[in-house]
């Protein structure tokens, strides 16, 4: 039985050991929870986060402050439009040329989020992606996941998170 413990006890370290750290950054109204061991670089206009062992596995975070008299006073064919222009904007400012598409979806969208999948190569390995843009309360988000495959893609899903304050 002792043995039993010993074992049960080094199985549960091993299994808290593996759990990822995060981190919490905050970011123009916004609270945004990565894995620690991902490098963050605020570049003003969006973050870029990614991952130092798979470069592929990256998020690019833009957060936008909405007039909540304007937000109010749109319709929801205007939000819907606003949203996939955030979408279309995010891909033409990254999409660049560590990514070679050779996949993409239409824009597709609501007046409460927008978004798009698309997959290829980044940095010379296979990627596949989203870009999806969102509102909550007056925060836009508009966010570019990159990941080298879909079990790393529902990695980066369950872990970051996006919160306003």
């Amino acid at each position: 039985m002792k043995k039993l413990i010993i074992a049960l006890a080094a199985a549960l370290l091993a299994l808290t050991a593996c759990e990822e750290k995060t981190a919490t950054y905050t970011y123009n109204g916004a609270q945004i929870t990565y894995p620690a061991s991902w490098k963050l670089q605020d570049m003003e206009s969006m973050l870029y986060i990614q991952d130092q062992k798979i470069l592929s596995n990256s998020v690019d975070v833009s957060v936008y402050e909405m007039d909540e008299q304007s937000l109010a006073a749109s319709s929801s064919e205007d939000l819907a439009e606003f949203l996939k222009s955030m979408v279309y904007n995010e891909y033409e400012d990254t999409v660049s040329d560590d990514y070679v598409i050779s996949f993409e979806t239409e824009i597709e969208g609501t007046d409460s989020q927008a978004m798009m999948s698309l997959s290829g190569t980044a940095y010379g390995d296979p990627f596949v992606g989203t870009i999806t843009a969102w509102l909550d309360d007056n925060i836009a988000f508009c966010t570019f996941v990159s990941a080298k495959d879909d079990k790393e893609m529902a990695k980066i899903v369950e872990t970051f998170k996006y919160e306003v304050l």
